[in-house]
């Protein structure tokens, strides 16, 4: 009696599935197989390489950092981050390559503490431009961690509409020997 049960809801919820499904979009369902679904994204002192596989197949992307300069007076990156931003991202409208609603932004962090976006075919903007060298960057738990040489972890809202905290290292109660950030990692 309970198998008969089991089988019944499982013929129920299959139906209630298929008639909740909407009618699919051919194009729609074309454009997002094209889509890039998983990728690395490699910063240089030169440039952006941005290597995806799509359809079983590894493409790479090359981005040239020198476009920048037509803009803003651009010193070597030394750290950089990929993230996906949703239309809520202060920059999400300056984007391309849709994902599901989703689109690839690329930061770099630079020797004259500028913070450069980009997306994945050109350059955006100047996000930030700090005092200090911005040497790392990590996604942690209320945004993006952006650290300076000289002490200093900026932490950005997810979606880059405001420097919602900074840490100042040598503020805090414990001693360190040195204040220069060199990496930074959240888990």
């Amino acid at each position: 009696m309970l198998q008969d049960i089991a089988r019944d809801r499982h013929q129920t919820s299959s139906n209630n599935e298929e008639e909740l499904k909407e009618p699919v979009d051919e194009e729609l369902e074309q454009r997002r197989a094209q889509i890039p679904k998983s990728g690395i994204v490699v910063i240089s002192l030169k440039e952006i390489v941005i290597f995806t596989v799509k359809e079983s197949s590894f493409t790479q992307t090359y981005l040239p950092l020198d476009q920048a300069s037509e803009e803003t007076e651009v010193s070597e990156p030394i750290c950089g981050i990929a993230i996906i931003a949703d239309f809520k991202n202060n920059y999400f409208a300056s984007l391309d390559q849709e994902l599901e609603g989703r689109r690839h932004l690329f930061l770099t962090g630079h020797k004259d503490g500028k913070i450069l976006l980009w997306r994945s075919d050109s350059f955006i903007g100047v996000m930030h431009d700090y005092k200090d060298e911005v040497t790392c960057m990590t996604k942690c738990f209320e945004g993006i961690a952006i650290c300076t040489w000289r002490g200093m972890v900026h932490i950005w809202d997810v979606h880059l509409t405001k420097c919602v905290k900074s840490i100042e290292l040598s503020s805090l109660p414990f001693k360190l020997l040195n204040f220069n950030i060199c990496s930074v990692d959240y888990n």
